[in-house]
C-alpha cells in the first residue's frame, strides 16, 4: 500500500465519515474490556512507530492489513500493492511461499464466508 494511496484512503474516510477507520475501531474498542495494547495496535496500524504501547503488535496488524488488501479482502483486490513478503519474513518468520499459501487460504475462507451473510 503506497503512502500516497493509503493517505488518500484515510483522507477520503475523514472527508466522508469525519474520521478514519483506525479512529472508529479504536473508539468502538474503548467501550470493550480489551487490552490497551490491542486497542493501540488497531489505532496505529498504519503508523506502527507511533504506537507507544506495543510497536511490534501494531506492525503485525499492519502486515496483516497489507496481506488482506493484497488479496482483496476488505477492499478491492489491489496488486499494485507490493506483496509484503519481506515484512512477513521479518515479523512472522515465514517464507514467501508460506505467506502466499496463507494468503490463498485466507482469500478462499473470506470468499466462502462472505456468501453466508
Amino acid at each position: 500500500l503506497s503512502t500516497k494511496h493509503g493517505q488518500a484512503l484515510l483522507d477520503e474516510e475523514t472527508e466522508t465519515f469525519g474520521q478514519t477507520h483506525e479512529s472508529t475501531g479504536f473508539k468502538i474498542m474503548a467501550a470493550w474490556p480489551i487490552a490497551d495494547g490491542i486497542k493501540a495496535a488497531v489505532k496505529y496500524h498504519h503508523e506502527p512507530e507511533s504506537d507507544t504501547k506495543d510497536t511490534e503488535l501494531a506492525r503485525v496488524v499492519r502486515q496483516s492489513d497489507l496481506v488482506a488488501r493484497f488479496c482483496g479482502i476488505g477492499s478491492k483486490e489491489n496488486h499494485s500493492i507490493e506483496f509484503p513478503a519481506e515484512m512477513a519474513s521479518d515479523y512472522f518468520e515465514i517464507s514467501e511461499q508460506e505467506l502466499s499459501e496463507i494468503a490463498s487460504e485466507s482469500r478462499t475462507f473470506y470468499e466462502e464466508s462472505i456468501n453466508e451473510f
